[in-house]
């Protein structure tokens, strides 16, 4: 088992290429296939923070980002206390980070983003049974917290946050997902199918938007529209439909989803939960705001990322 390890400050890039030298059988040579960052078998108190993913080169739907789940069938696994967080996660294949049998495990202040209109189906943050057999636990208390995730395309299937069937007492507060204008209206920002509002300790104060010009996207695989997801206790102060304007992702800006510096009115500040925010989004960036914020950017445009640890 890993245990008490941190994994930091990487660039990850062209993961599992398959080219003429390997002899193995691929679609497409020079294409990222794998998963870039994968843990299996048993971990607890596993940190992997301030990573950069990028596989704009090229991705089949294989080429995941970070995947924590279970790999080895007839072997319990299980992963305890892992943190994900202040990742910047591009162009990957068909799943930014999947989570299975996670317990006590928190996702926060990641930037997932797909700028490239992938053809296949593409879920931001998946948590779900698929990924585990029969042997292993569920997912357990999972926190979903301030992650930022814009999707291109116009697969009708692509979700931006995946919490469903299974597990109790999971946090999902405080997330930004946006769609791009060549989305389909069919896309949708959450799937929380399997679930109820009693199975989240918190589902709450997220923003759900698209870029389309008629800004209409889905809300959840499980509720047809906010309205409905709001009268069955979720996302009760959630925000959708208003531009949350802030950058849109791309080479140009290092794929930011900040806030603009000069920008007082956009709809990500000061809306966060009021007691579960945190004063610190992606890459340690403080929020000089009274109140949290939704996203894995505060309003504060300075963004400085932590220091390796050092012994005394």
């Amino acid at each position: 088992m890993l245990s008490d390890a941190v994994v930091r400050g990487n660039t990850l890039t062209r993961s599992a290429v398959c080219n003429e030298r390997t002899g193995a059988a691929c679609g497409t040579f020079g294409q990222c296939q794998g998963v870039s960052l994968v843990a299996h078998t048993s971990t607890s108190n596993v940190i992997i923070e301030n990573n950069v993913i990028d596989e704009t080169t090229g991705a089949s739907n294989g080429c995941y980002g970070i995947h924590i789940a279970p790999g080895n069938a007839g072997t319990v696994e299980s992963y305890a206390d892992t943190v994900i967080r202040g990742n910047r996660i591009v162009n990957v294949g068909s799943n930014g980070i999947g989570l299975a049998s996670c317990l006590y495990c928190t996702v926060e202040d990641n930037v997932i983003a797909w700028t490239n209109a992938p053809v296949f189906t593409v879920l931001g943050i998946a948590a779900d049974a698929d990924f585990r057999t029969a042997e292993d636990p569920y997912n357990t208390n999972l926190a979903v917290r301030n992650n930022a995730i814009y999707i291109s395309g116009s697969n009708a299937y692509h979700r931006g946050i995946v919490v469903k069937s299974v597990g109790s007492g999971h946090r999902v507060l405080n997330n930004l997902v946006l769609f791009a204008s060549n989305t389909s209206s069919a896309a949708k920002c959450f799937d929380t199918t399997g679930l109820t509002a009693n199975s989240f300790a918190v589902f709450d104060y997220n923003l759900c938007y698209s870029d389309r010009t008629d800004h209409v996207v889905g809300y959840s695989s499980a509720y047809d529209n906010p309205a409905i997801a709001q009268s069955n206790g979720v996302d009760q102060h959630g925000v959708f439909g208003r531009d949350p304007q802030i950058d849109r992702p791309s080479a140009g800006n290092s794929y930011s989803m900040a806030v603009g510096p000069n920008n007082t009115l956009s709809p990500v500040r000061n809306a966060g939960h009021p007691t579960l925010s945190k004063k610190l989004g992606y890459r340690g960036a403080q929020n000089p705001d009274a109140l949290g914020f939704i996203g894995a950017y505060p309003f504060h445009p300075v963004v400085t990322a932590p220091s390796s640890p050092r012994s005394n």
